[in-house]
């Protein structure tokens, strides 16, 4: 299942083929970008995935962890990744070279965690006895505040770019929490949501932040003081599923939602209209609990772990879907004459391959 980057000086090597990102039924999951170039970081077991947009069959592997990933992300610079995994780690490693630059214990568990815009600290939230969560600067690991005030597991964070800097959270206990830093300290919560809030995230330009939730509500807060704007009303096109997790256009004005209910959204913020929606199957996988919005990408991912590219302009079909395995291939088969070669994964499904693509 590890991949690695063609290396072109070796005429044997064609193309790595790298595994889909681990999903859990109920639970989004974080696919994140690279700050300046067409590529996606995203988990799957005890690897950190990076994967080309433009050329998906070229990837990258990071694999110094021992426990398994649950979240990875380029730091602003692009210079960096931090990761985090299930037994409260987070890895600070260097990109290209993937060097390990530190590793910090946080708790029991991360689900999540951002980047301040210097590339110099660190929010990461999880689970935990005694912390949950820790900001800290990258370089020591020393603590920037304290991130208090929820009871049970954080499963969201973000980290406003500009100044002054602010941090959101949201947790199993159905609170969002604001806080005010460096050094970071508690300011304020928002108890509006009925069902987890799955997920939030400043805008780009930092004048809001949202949450989305398995209420399938989205709440729109000013971005310099945390409090709470509005609800966002989109009507009759609304999401009938948990909301799972969302990305910001690059201009701050739009977001891309995944949900249970098996659709991914294009949503107008100002004033809430659905622009765009993306219908997929009737299946279990078919929920959507990803997206992405990168530069002129539109991405969703399905609980089987497939990567869709999604198509404004034919929203009942991706332009592309990149299909592959979650778990470890058992056993492989080349049938030389027809071009293909099949593999079986561990849980039971067969894929096939075209090797001329």
């Amino acid at each position: 299942m590890a991949a690695a980057a063609a290396n072109p000086n070796d005429p044997k090597l064609r193309v790595c083929l790298a595994p889909l990102p681990t999903t859990r039924r109920g639970f989004g999951i974080q696919i994140y970008a690279h700050p300046t170039q067409p590529k996606c970081i995203y988990a799957n077991g005890k690897l950190v995935i990076v994967r080309n947009l433009q050329n998906p069959s070229e990837s990258w592997t990071f694999s110094d962890h021992k426990a398994n990933v649950t979240v990875a992300q380029f730091s602003p610079s692009g210079f960096w990744v931090a990761s985090g995994d299930d037994e409260g780690n987070v890895m600070i490693w260097s990109w290209p070279s993937m060097k390990v630059k530190n590793t910090v214990r946080v708790g029991k568990t991360i689900l999540d965690l951002d980047w301040d815009a210097d590339s110099a600290r660190v929010v990461a939230v999880g689970d935990g006895a005694q912390n949950k969560a820790k900001v800290f600067t990258v370089d020591s690991g020393n603590n920037v505040g304290e991130i208090l005030m929820h009871n049970l597991s954080i499963i969201t964070c973000s980290y406003r770019k500009q100044r002054p800097f602010r941090i959101a959270t949201g947790s199993e206990d159905l609170t969002v929490n604001y806080y005010e830093g460096p050094p970071f300290k508690y300011n304020s919560n928002f108890k509006g949501h009925s069902r987890y809030p799955n997920c939030v995230r400043f805008s780009p330009n930092g004048e809001y932040f949202l949450s989305v939730g398995a209420d399938a509500k989205i709440f729109l807060f000013e971005g310099k003081t945390g409090a709470p704007i509005k609800e966002i009303d989109t009507g009759k096109d609304a999401h009938t599923g948990s909301i799972l997790s969302f990305s910001w256009s690059p201009d701050s004005k739009q977001i891309l939602t995944a949900s249970a209910d098996k659709t991914a959204k294009i949503i107008n913020i100002p004033d809430g209209t659905v622009s765009t929606t993306f219908v997929f199957g009737d299946e279990v996988n078919d929920q959507q609990v990803g997206a992405l919005w990168h530069q002129d990408y539109l991405l969703s991912v399905s609980l089987s772990g497939a990567i869709n590219y999604l198509d404004v302009k034919n929203p009942s079909k991706p332009s592309r879907v990149l299909h592959g395995h979650q778990t470890s291939i058992q056993s492989i088969a080349l049938d030389i004459k027809n071009g293909v070669f099949y593999t079986s994964g561990l849980t039971g499904e067969i894929t096939q391959w075209n090797q001329n693509r």
